[in-house]
């Protein structure tokens, strides 16, 4: 009950922060030259000589190549038997069960594969118990794992009801040494990627390389507990919902967690509601000395074009016995502000420190013209 405590704590105060913004949304398509950007950077995945079991051969005879069909129990059993496993070459229909990847297994998504999830109603979550998560992908408790070329469509177009706000394209949670590499997601009800654990744990050795997430409802990529995490050309577009709605949302959830040796390179967030990077430390505030946390997170090459704020840094107004630690280090990029400055939102103590260099702004005026902090 005390993550929850916790969570409802952090969904206040950003909620009172946010509660003034404009209701109005309009979803934009991304810029052409920030998609193009963004896929000039792609790289070309060598073939590993890896031999992979075909979905195709335990589907039934007359299968389905619209997405119209739940195969989610079959091609749940053979990701439980086999290690490395090809999608089909066609949509795939898969229920809020979602699918489990175990440990030491290679998934291949081949040019039309894609999962599409179910309408469903939103799923009873204990927040206690992970595997109650509502997932699409789950890499849940395992190591050794590499996605290639995940596509998933979420169902927040045909979600049957408006409850809850969990669901990502690909949760990540409690896992060790993960590759998720040329992921496409939208749709999806919650979170396109989630990275962190909900019970005390953390990931580690996580790399995402080459991700696209747009249209999520409540953020593009959230980061709530890891250790040494890297992030390396990342477009997350339209996120919008249910707070926070940030592109990427770096916030652990309770004093538990741990932010250690983050690291996001070559970074692009377009017409995010709320703001397109943000680092949101009010889970870490403590008055127990065994959870001081010291944090190290480094951005470099951030582009930003979102609707309010195109970064943020915000530790907790409560001043409890122990506050976090440590540093955010910012190098290049260019923020448009179509609204406002950047938010530095600390304590007095001003324990994390911030460092931004080399940020210029759309218009190419001096970088102080974005650094107003006349607001907060």
């Amino acid at each position: 009950m005390k993550i929850k405590a916790q969570l409802i704590f952090c969904y206040i105060l950003l909620t009172s922060f946010f509660s003034c913004q404009e209701p109005d949304f309009k979803y934009k398509d991304i810029p052409k030259s920030m998609l193009s950007t963004y896929n000039n950077r792609k790289i070309t995945l060598k073939k590993d000589n890896t031999i992979y079991y075909d979905l195709t051969l335990a589907l039934p005879k007359n299968y389905s190549r619209n997405g119209n069909v739940d195969y989610t129990e079959i091609i749940q059993k053979i990701l439980n038997e086999k290690r490395n496993v090809k999608f089909p070459n066609f949509p795939v229909l898969i229920n809020s069960k979602g699918l489990f990847l175990k440990s030491n297994s290679k998934i291949f998504f081949q040019s039309q594969s894609e999962i599409r999830a179910k309408a469903d109603h939103s799923p009873k979550t204990d927040i206690e118990n992970i595997k109650d998560w509502y997932d699409i992908i789950r890499i849940y408790n395992v190591e050794n794992v590499t996605l290639y070329n995940p596509k998933i469509i979420g169902d927040r177009k045909t979600h049957i009801d408006n409850k809850g706000e969990w669901g990502a394209g690909i949760g990540i949670r409690n896992s060790k040494k993960v590759f998720v590499y040329n992921s496409d997601i939208k749709d999806t009800w919650g979170e396109g990627i989630f990275v962190g654990s909900e019970d005390g744990g953390y990931c580690e050795d996580i790399h995402i390389k080459d991700a696209k997430v747009d249209f999520a409802r409540r953020n593009g990529i959230a980061i709530t507990s890891g250790k040494n995490v890297f992030l390396d050309n990342i477009l997350v577009s339209n996120t919008f919902g249910t707070n926070p709605m940030f592109g990427i949302d770096i916030e652990p959830s309770w004093h538990k967690d741990i932010i250690e040796n983050v690291n996001l390179k070559n970074v692009i967030t377009s017409n995010n509601f709320n703001g397109g990077l943000y680092v949101v430390l009010f889970g870490f505030s403590t008055d127990d000395a065994k959870y001081k946390r010291n944090i190290t997170i480094n951005i470099d090459n951030y582009f930003s074009d979102d609707y309010q704020y195109p970064f943020g840094l915000l530790t907790s107004k409560d001043k409890k016995k122990y506050e976090p630690t440590g540093t955010v280090n910012v190098t290049n990029g260019n923020w448009k502000s179509l609204k406002n400055g950047f938010v530095d939102l600390q304590n007095d103590n001003k324990q994390v420190k911030l460092n931004i260099k080399n940020i210029s702004t759309t218009d190419n005026k001096d970088t102080k013209g974005i650094f107003n902090k006349k607001n907060f």
